[in-house]
């Protein structure tokens, strides 16, 4: 899997402070619905898709989903999803105010500082890793 940690942290700040509205009409009475700190599925992906490979999105999003920080919520009729959106957990909530990860989960995101891609040129550094690397030395100096 190609989970990536920087992933992590920008769906969280997608995520973080965003409502969503449902809206639902069930014959003449109509109903609206205020869904905290979610984000629609299709929407989110396609923000992602802006910065990120779509398989790392991917994997990101299925681990984050089985690590309990995402629900996925289902609004339709029936066994007919029309709205397919993700909301965060007390979980992703609590790590993105402390802005740190849990050891268990830091160790599952711990990238290599190198890597070897040999259909494109062998073996070489990881510059995403390094600078994050980097970031995490200077930031624990102030």
């Amino acid at each position: 899997m190609a989970q990536s940690e920087e992933i992590l942290w920008d769906i969280l700040t997608i995520m973080k402070g965003n409502n969503s509205i449902i809206e639902s009409k069930s014959g003449d009475i109509e109903t609206e619905n205020e869904v905290k700190n979610a984000y629609g599925v299709h929407n989110l992906k396609a923000v992602l898709l802006l910065k990120y490979l779509p398989a790392d999105i991917e994997d990101t999003i299925y681990f984050m989903k089985h690590r309990d920080y995402l629900n996925l919520e289902k609004h339709g009729y029936g066994q007919i999803a029309l709205l397919e959106m993700f909301t965060l957990t007390e979980k992703a909530l609590s790590v993105y105010e402390d802005q740190l990860l849990p050891k268990e989960e830091e160790k599952a995101f711990k990238e290599s500082l190198w890597k070897i891609e040999p259909e494109y040129y062998g073996v070489g550094p990881n510059l995403k890793a390094w600078k994050r690397a980097w970031k995490k030395l200077f930031n624990r100096r102030k």
